[in-house]
């Protein structure tokens, strides 16, 4: 016996479907009446659309992620937002800042937007036409507020007094040797040092974003994150603070990294030195 092995492209592939749903289509309309009104004719035509559109979708959004739902954002979203930045990605239209590419450098760089269209202008106006004619004008939460409740039980709510305002929090440690709380801000670019009565003791500015913290008596390990929203531009850094008899001291270990999170430090290899993971 021999088997034999072929390869199909997609788009032969996809118009054979097509074919065979249309033949679908026409066989039940057939079989359920021999005389096919024009409403009938509308309702199968309706029906072919919806199904040549949700296989382009498919088709040619699946060759990089998964299928997202077209009910989890509003119809503006898709139009407006995530459509238009598809085309760039998809090398339909150029790259630009207005196109919501704000590290455009960053990104031509790295080759991130492709040389040549990598689908037709028919084929992403059928893909979006899926999107567009299943969304909704509002999207409603898809999270059960019925389990949600508030309070825990054993703790209570305390406010702190000193807050800075629009409050944009990124960093909460617990200094258990100092007994004391630190709370990292992205607006106020540092983070303040608070009394276990959640008192001001002082705010300390790093002219970065923290997001991670090592204290150590009066030495503090910083990593920063360089950008609150997502950004290309890698600002991120690592900073090492010393507490001096008047004021701080910093020292930049590290700089020019891509939106640092987290930071570690330990002797990895056993050599009797400290390492220092960075994420």
């Amino acid at each position: 016996m021999k088997v034999i092995l072929c390869q199909i492209s997609r788009s032969i592939l996809r118009q054979m479907l097509i074919r065979m749903l249309g033949l679908g289509i026409a066989f039940v309309l057939s079989a359920s009446s021999h005389s096919v009104s024009a409403q009938d004719a509308t309702v199968a035509d309706k029906v072919r659309q919806d199904l040549q559109e949700r296989l382009a979708a498919t088709t040619h959004c699946t060759a990089c992620h998964a299928l997202p739902k077209a009910e989890h954002l509003d119809r503006a979203t898709w139009e407006k937002e995530l459509l238009p930045k598809m085309r760039v990605l998809l090398g339909l239209t150029p790259p630009s800042r207005d196109a919501g590419f704000l590290d455009l450098d960053v990104l031509n760089k790295e080759n991130v937007f492709p040389e040549k269209p990598m689908l037709s202008e028919e084929a992403f106006l059928e893909a979006s036409r899926h999107f567009l004619r299943r969304a909704p004008e509002q999207t409603r939460s898809i999270q059960d507020q019925s389990k949600i409740s508030v309070g825990l039980k054993n703790f209570r709510v305390e406010v702190v007094p000193d807050r800075h305002a629009p409050p944009l929090t990124t960093l909460v440690h617990i200094d258990t040797d100092r007994r004391e709380l630190l709370l990292g801000d992205a607006g106020f670019q540092g983070y303040n040092v608070l009394s276990p009565q959640l008192t001001m003791l002082e705010g300390l500015k790093i002219g970065n974003i923290p997001v991670s913290l090592i204290a150590r008596g009066d030495e503090h390990w910083v990593a920063a994150i360089g950008h609150f929203f997502p950004r290309e531009e890698p600002r991120g850094q690592v900073l090492r603070r010393r507490r001096g008899p008047s004021e701080w001291t910093q020292d930049v270990v590290l700089s020019n990294l891509p939106r640092t999170t987290h930071l570690a430090l330990a002797d990895l290899n056993g050599n009797g030195r400290e390492d220092m993971v960075v994420s």
